[in-house]
């Protein structure tokens, strides 16, 4: 894994950690992207499932 450093809102990476359950800073920061990630496939897959089909030729 990556090692990066980041300069972190103290009180935003608190409240995410109560959020997601998480005990450390890099649990956190790990969760936090994974949650965003797949709510971001969600909504990707929500577009495809709600999607007008295509006419066919």
């Amino acid at each position: 894994m990556a090692e990066t450093e980041l300069d972190l809102d103290e009180q935003d990476l608190a409240q995410a950690a109560e959020v997601l359950g998480t005990t450390t800073p890099e649990e956190t920061v790990n969760a936090a992207l994974r949650a965003v990630a797949a709510e971001y496939s969600r909504e990707l897959a929500m577009e495809v499932r709600t999607a007008e089909p295509r006419p066919e030729a």
